[in-house]
């Protein structure tokens, strides 16, 4: 159950006013499915609207291909924002994680989810608990693949800055093959 405590607001480097609100959860998946709610949220609004679409343009997508509207979503998203670990644990939201241009492996995962089903690509929230410990969490576009059945699921975990998206290996494959034990939550 996820419980609301105090809000403080204050201003950022841009004169906008910021509300934060604390909040405590009892578990990581009632984390991820806030997550899942917060694309719901900012999927559609303006922000996301004008930014998916300029960053589909720039890449030069042609019409509703959607693994190139993907990959392009992720690529950008990598390249703008950069990773940094958080302490307290705070989510932002999508359009505030894209003006500061920092987050962790939720904000990453929030503003592509939002971009994303901003342009009618669904995608799955995959949080993953490493040797035990809730560790990462990352988004998966599901495309449509003419001609097959069913749905690709792509990857796209962009918290690597030094590793293109396009070429980064599943994260789920990528913790198996050091030997790790991996579950999943998806949501």
């Amino acid at each position: 159950m996820i419980k609301f405590g105090e809000t403080w607001s204050e201003l950022s480097e841009t004169g906008r006013k910021v509300v934060t609100r604390r909040m405590d959860f009892d578990s990581i998946p009632e984390q991820i499915a806030f997550l899942r709610q917060m694309i719901q949220v900012y999927a559609g609004t303006a922000w996301a609207k004008e930014t998916a679409l300029r960053i589909i343009r720039e890449a030069d997508c042609p019409a509703r291909n959607h693994a190139c509207y993907a990959m392009a979503i992720a690529e950008a998203v990598q390249k703008r924002i950069r990773y940094i670990r958080e302490y307290p644990e705070t989510f932002q939201t999508p359009p505030r994680t894209w003006e500061i241009r920092a987050g962790d492996c939720d904000d990453f995962t929030t503003t592509e989810g939002t971009l994303l089903e901003t342009l009618g690509i669904r995608n799955e929230v995959v949080g993953m608990k490493i040797s035990g410990k809730w560790r990462h969490v990352f988004l998966r576009a599901l495309i449509e693949v003419p001609g097959r059945r069913g749905l690709r699921r792509m990857p796209l975990d962009a918290t690597l800055r030094n590793t293109p998206v396009r070429q980064m290996a599943n994260p789920i494959t990528r913790s198996l093959a050091r030997g790790l034990k991996v579950e999943t939550f998806v949501v």
